[in-house]
């Protein structure tokens, strides 16, 4: 489905292959523009999510909009997220090869953020491991695929985003997860000891 949603977006969404009138600066402004100009389109098929409570009736999403998703990729390419990480949108002296692979990017990232969020309209994590008799452990709200989360730590690069853990910290996820386990909740935090 990653691949379906990734092949749609490349041909039919940013249309690539289609030729350009002039020769223009390939920067993050051009690519900013070239997004814009692909609003309508994005908003009507990408930012989607379902209702499976109502056989699956489509409705824009109220988590993911244009306008965050445009605020999130101008802050990720311009300024990046740290030590010289950036969302790739191609570069000047690439010219047009690199704003086609910043398409591309563009369209693997947004490709995945469909099949894992925005047609959940979630940005929480839901229940991916289950059992082997198809139940979903208690245990993933403290890490799965094998990881702890209250274990982790950031390298030393990204140490200014951590923060100790706040063993009296209680999250709740806000929005129903259509079709899905319901959201993550540790019933091991002190209070329900």
């Amino acid at each position: 489905e990653r691949r379906k949603n990734f092949e749609f977006l490349v041909h039919n969404i940013f249309g690539l292959g289609s030729t350009t009138q002039s020769q223009p600066r390939y920067d993050y402004d051009h690519f900013e523009k070239w997004v814009q100009s692909k609003r309508t389109r994005i908003e009507g098929t990408v930012l989607v999510s379902q209702n499976n409570y109502v056989e699956g009736l489509p409705y824009f999403s109220q988590s993911f909009t244009f306008d965050s998703f445009i605020s999130a990729l101008r802050v990720t390419a311009r300024f990046g997220v740290s030590d010289g990480l950036f969302f790739y949108v191609g570069d000047p002296v690439s010219g047009e090869r690199g704003f086609r692979a910043g398409v591309v990017n563009l369209a693997a990232f947004l490709a995945n953020a469909m099949v894992e969020s925005i047609v959940y309209d979630s940005c929480d994590e839901t229940y991916w491991e289950s059992s082997s008799d198809g139940k979903y452990p208690m245990s993933n709200s403290c890490g799965q695929n094998s990881r702890s989360y209250q274990d982790e730590t950031c390298p030393a690069w990204q140490s200014f985003i951590s923060c100790p853990v706040n063993d009296a910290m209680m999250v709740e996820g806000e929005v129903p997860v259509m079709g899905k386990p319901p959201f993550f909740f540790d019933a091991q935090a002190p209070q329900f000891q």
